[in-house]
């Protein structure tokens, strides 16, 4: 089931948001949690990776599947599994594998994740190649007066035991204005049909064998800095379509355990290995920047020499992008035009 909502007067459909299901029995989730409070604070990992959330406490569910990161960045890992966490929630459990079934998709990752009175979530954008082919959702679980989250230029107001698609692409942010715990079943769902090994973005993964890639990479190294930094990136970006040759070679240059934590350096030492530890964060940085470009479906590949010079070139990207990179990305996020706002949502439909 799936309707558009309206604003302003049934004028402007919502594009950033749908409203899926209302009042969903979600009383089976609330006892469990109230078996298992200790569990918000047995996994804080992700407030450390992830500062927009460094606010939330988060119980994983399902993960990424760690023996298959193989080196890649960790948000273009399709993989994901339950969690030993998981065991201790079969209700809610259930209940996602029900709404998936009902939506027709593949469940991904999922978490419960709690956000504490007058405490936010800061703008992000959900980048990389596993959350571009992927819907997310979000059950409202526990919100005393409706848990305001935005997206792009909308703003809408979540109620408790509503299930929402929303489109985490765009730039979005939520706060918690209540005086209570906002609890919200939060998880990702491949839609029926669509393959994991998609395109990713608007770049071409080179056919050529990574081995061949690498060679270039290091011949154009002895040229042209920015032409240096477009190889390193086909190389990095044909990586999605062979992680195990990926793996590989990380692991016959002796570089596969920093890739687990680093990926990016990683690339930087297998690219340039003669180079000093400034030059190396230079160049990791001016990668980063053209990664997050690709993700955003901003950047071609064949695009990264000129639009690298165009950005003022390797050391003024390194400055910016070290000083708020969130800022070279998405621009102020603290200074978003006002919202368009709908805090009450129409009875849903069948399309």
């Amino acid at each position: 089931m799936a309707i558009d909502m309206q604003v302003n007067g049934g004028q402007a459909p919502l594009r950033h948001f749908r409203l899926v299901r209302q009042d969903l029995d979600i009383e089976a989730v609330r006892a469990e949690l109230a078996m298992h409070r200790e569990a918000w604070l047995a996994e804080t990992g992700r407030q450390a990776r992830a500062p927009a959330q460094r606010d939330t406490n988060a119980i994983p569910l399902r993960g990424l599947r760690r023996s298959k990161i193989r080196g890649r960045r960790r948000r273009d890992v399709h993989e994901s599994r339950y969690t030993t966490m998981a065991q201790r929630f079969p209700a809610t459990v259930q209940l996602l594998e029900s709404l998936a079934a009902e939506l027709g998709g593949r469940l991904g990752r999922a978490r419960l994740a709690l956000l504490p009175p007058g405490k936010v979530v800061l703008p992000h954008v959900d980048r990389g190649d596993y959350y571009r082919i992927r819907d997310r959702y979000h059950l409202v679980i526990r919100s005393e007066g409706g848990s305001p989250l935005r997206a792009g230029d909308e703003q809408i107001r979540l109620r408790e035991g509503e299930l929402w698609w929303f489109d985490n692409k765009a730039l979005h942010d939520a706060r918690n204005t209540s005086g209570e715990p906002r609890v919200h079943l939060i998880f990702d769902l491949l839609p029926a049909g669509q393959s994991e090994m998609a395109e990713p973005g608007t770049a071409s993964p080179s056919s050529r064998p990574l081995l061949s890639l690498l060679q270039a990479q290091r011949q154009a190294t002895t040229g042209y800095e920015l032409a240096s930094v477009a190889t390193a990136m086909e190389l990095y970006v044909a990586d999605l379509r062979e992680p195990d040759a990926w793996s590989r070679l990380l692991a016959d240059h002796a570089l596969l355990e920093d890739a687990e934590t680093g990926p990016v350096m990683a690339l930087c030492r297998l690219c340039w290995p003669g180079i000093g530890a400034r030059n190396r964060r230079r160049l990791a940085s001016a990668v980063s920047y053209c990664l997050a470009q690709i993700d955003l479906g901003r950047l071609k590949l064949a695009d990264v020499p000129a639009t690298l010079a165009a950005a003022g070139g390797i050391d003024t990207i390194h400055a910016v992008w070290r000083r708020d990179r969130d800022a070279v990305l998405y621009g102020s996020a603290r200074r978003r035009p006002a919202p368009v706002t709908r805090t009450e949502p129409e009875t849903p439909r069948t399309r």
